[in-house]
C-alpha cells in the first residue's frame, strides 16, 4: 500500500508522506495523529518523526521497526500529557505547555500562587530546584523561559518511562520545593 499524506488537523500540513506502508502501519500512524488528551479534537501529537530508512519499502521488518518507533513516540506523548495534567491539577505546581513528549511546568508554593510580584522569586526558586533535582539524580530536566517565567522542561524519550516515573519525579520536585521555602 502506498502511503498517503496524513493531514495534521491543527496546521493543515502533510505530516507524513514517506515510503510504502502496510495497512497495519498506516492505521497506527493515523491513530497516533488522531490521539487527543481531552476530547476537544485537537491533535496532541501533531507531528511524528520517523527514521527514513525504516520506511523505504513495505517489507515486514521495516514496518515492524517503524511501528515500534510510532508506539514509543505515542507512549511518550501520553506520558507528557499525564505529566501536564498532574501539574495542572496540583496546587503546588503550575502547568504551562505540552507538545509531543515535552511538558513544561514549575513549582509554585501555595502562598505565592497568583501573586504577580512573586515572579522574580519564583524564577530563582525554580532555578535552584532544577539544580538540586539534577544533583540528586531523581530526574534529568531542562528549563526554558516562557513569557519571562523560568519553567522546568521534561522531555520524555526513554521507552522504559512509566507513569510511576512521572509521579516519582513530581513528588521529588514538590519535596525539594517545600524544602527550599521552609
Amino acid at each position: 500500500m502506498k502511503a498517503k499524506p496524513i493531514l495534521d488537523k491543527e496546521t493543515n500540513a502533510d505530516v507524513y508522506a514517506l515510503g510504502d506502508l502496510s495497512p497495519e502501519m498506516a492505521a497506527i500512524v493515523e491513530a497516533l495523529l488522531e490521539h487527543t488528551d481531552d476530547g476537544t479534537g485537537k491533535p496532541v501529537c501533531g507531528a511524528v518523526e520517523f527514521e527514513p530508512d525504516l520506511l523505504v519499502d513495505s517489507s515486514l521488518a521495516s514496518d515492524c521497526a517503524a511501528c515500534r518507533n510510532v508506539r514509543m513516540i505515542g507512549d511518550d506523548c501520553r506520558l507528557a500529557e499525564a505529566l501536564h495534567r498532574a501539574a495542572a491539577s496540583h496546587p503546588e505546581l503550575e502547568a504551562f505547555t505540552c507538545a509531543l513528549s515535552i511538558a513544561t511546568f514549575r513549582y509554585v508554593p501555595r502562598d505565592l500562587r497568583g501573586k504577580a510580584d512573586a515572579e522574580e522569586h519564583l524564577n530563582a526558586l525554580n532555578q535552584e530546584l532544577l539544580r538540586r533535582i539534577r544533583l540528586g539524580g531523581e530526574a534529568f530536566l531542562t528549563s526554558t523561559e516562557l513569557s519571562g517565567r523560568f519553567v522546568l522542561r521534561a522531555c520524555i524519550v526513554n521507552y522504559r518511562s512509566t507513569r510511576r516515573d512521572i509521579d516519582r519525579m513530581l513528588a521529588a520536585i514538590r519535596a525539594i520545593g517545600r524544602e527550599l521555602v521552609a
